[in-house]
């Protein structure tokens, strides 16, 4: 089934490869409630709320209902058809999508060309070990080799707080250490405003280095 399903997000996300979207500009995938004032501003640093879209997992909805007060487009998703075919083409017809947690799907997703995929790592993330050190997932499942660096090495740019966690990735997965960028907190309005303005500009792409 698992492969099946994986199969379906490549075939969906080929039929969307060209597809745009001037109202929907920015995804982030949330299994994680607190980064939420990260949220807000990114939102703020947009031209308008609406080109936000969070998708989120059901084990935050309080938190995405927060987010829904502030004027944010919010939408709940899990790993299933409805996802792949209501959620999918939404994620490819962004320019710039977040992910704060091992998403299995991304592995499968056919990336366009368009868009800047950022990775965000928490330190309380359900992933202790990565790729093909990664023993068993939270929930107990074994995780394989290919399961984690598809999803993992797939993703262009990567913001973290230390540098250990960029030696980490690289001998896990084999990624560049270059393609890891540092956050830093202080700044970072200006930063996502930057992102912001290029976007309503219609620039052909958003730079990778946020901080």
């Amino acid at each position: 089934m698992k492969a099946i399903y994986i199969w379906l997000v490549r075939f969906v996300s080929i039929l969307n490869y060209f597809s745009r979207s001037k109202d929907r500009q920015v995804v982030y995938l949330m299994s994680f409630g607190n980064n939420l004032n990260f949220i807000a501003r990114l939102a703020d640093a947009l031209p308008d709320r609406n080109q936000l879209l969070v998708l989120y997992r059901p084990s935050v909805e309080v938190e995405a209902t927060e987010l829904a007060a502030l004027g944010i487009p919010v939408m709940p998703f899990q790993d299933n058809v409805h996802f792949v075919l209501e959620g999918v083409p939404k994620i490819m017809q962004a320019r710039l999508i977040f992910c704060d947690n091992y998403y299995a799907f991304l592995g499968g997703l056919v990336h366009p060309r368009h868009a800047k995929i950022v990775q965000l790592w928490h330190a309380n993330g359900a992933i202790k070990r990565l790729a093909g050190a990664t023993p068993r997932l939270c929930n107990g499942q074994k995780q394989t080799s290919a399961d984690s660096s598809g999803s993992i090495t797939s993703s262009m740019t990567m913001l973290l707080r230390r540098k250990r966690w960029a030696r980490c990735l690289k001998k896990a997965t084999g990624s560049p250490q270059n393609a890891c960028n540092y956050l830093v907190i202080q700044g970072l309005t200006d930063s996502f405003r930057r992102i912001g303005n290029k976007l309503q500009s219609g620039a052909s792409s958003v730079s990778h280095r946020i901080c």
